[in-house]
C-alpha cells in the first residue's frame, strides 16, 4: 500500500511542480489521500487498475462521508462552547434563525451519517457476503473476474456513485466551496 497523488499524470512543460508543501498548502488532507495496490502476475488479474479505481472512488467516499461527519459534530460542539450560541437571544428573530440553524446542522448530520450506514451496512456488507458464496461456487477464471466486475459494478452503482444526477447533489457536500462550514 503506497499514497499516490490524485492527478498521477506529470505537469506541462510550462506549468509548476507540484512539491510536497505546495500541494498541502492547496488541498487539505482527505483530499489527497488515496490508497494504491501493487500486485504481481496472478492477483493482477483479478484486481486491475481498473478493479483498484472502484476500491478507491469507494474508498474515498466512505472517507469523505466520515469526514463531513466529523464537520458536523465538531460544528454542534462548537456551538455547545460558545455563549453566543448557548444563551437564549432576546431578539425573536435571532432566536428563530439559530433554531433554523441548529435544525439545518442536525439533518445533515443524520443525512451523512444515513450515508455511511447505508453504503457500508446495506449495500458493502450485502455485496461482499454474495460475492463470497459466488466464489466458492466458481470454477473458472472467467467466473471469478466476472462476479468479481460484476461485485464492483453494483457496490458503485448502489452507492450512488456512477450517477451524474445524484453527484450533483451529493458534491456539493464535500467540495472546497462547503469547506466554509470548517473554517467558522
Amino acid at each position: 500500500m503506497r499514497l499516490v497523488p490524485l492527478s498521477p499524470s506529470p505537469p506541462s512543460s510550462g506549468a509548476s511542480r507540484l512539491t510536497p508543501c505546495s500541494l498541502a498548502r492547496s488541498r487539505a488532507g482527505w483530499d489527497v489521500f488515496n490508497l494504491d495496490y501493487s500486485l504481481t502476475f496472478p492477483l493482477s488479474l483479478v484486481l486491475s487498475r481498473r478493479s483498484i479505481t472502484f476500491y478507491q472512488m469507494i474508498f474515498r467516499h466512505l472517507l469523505r462521508l466520515r469526514h463531513l461527519e466529523r464537520v458536523f459534530q465538531d460544528t454542534w460542539t462548537e456551538h455547545l462552547k460558545t455563549p453566543a450560541w448557548r444563551r437564549r437571544s432576546p431578539y425573536p428573530e435571532l432566536q428563530a434563525w439559530k433554531g433554523r440553524v441548529f435544525a439545518l446542522r442536525a439533518r445533515m448530520y443524520d443525512f451523512i451519517q444515513q450515508m455511511f450506514d447505508f453504503a457500508v451496512s446495506e449495500v458493502l456488507e450485502v455485496r461482499w457476503a454474495e460475492l463470497r458464496a459466488k466464489l466458492e461456487k466458481c470454477e473458472t477464471v472467467d467466473e471469478l473476474l466476472h462476479d468479481h466486475d460484476d461485485f464492483l459494478n453494483t457496490c458503485t452503482n448502489e452507492c450512488l456513485l456512477t450517477n451524474e444526477k445524484l453527484l450533483d447533489v451529493r458534491l456539493p457536500l464535500s467540495s472546497p466551496r462547503s469547506r466554509a462550514v470548517e473554517r467558522r
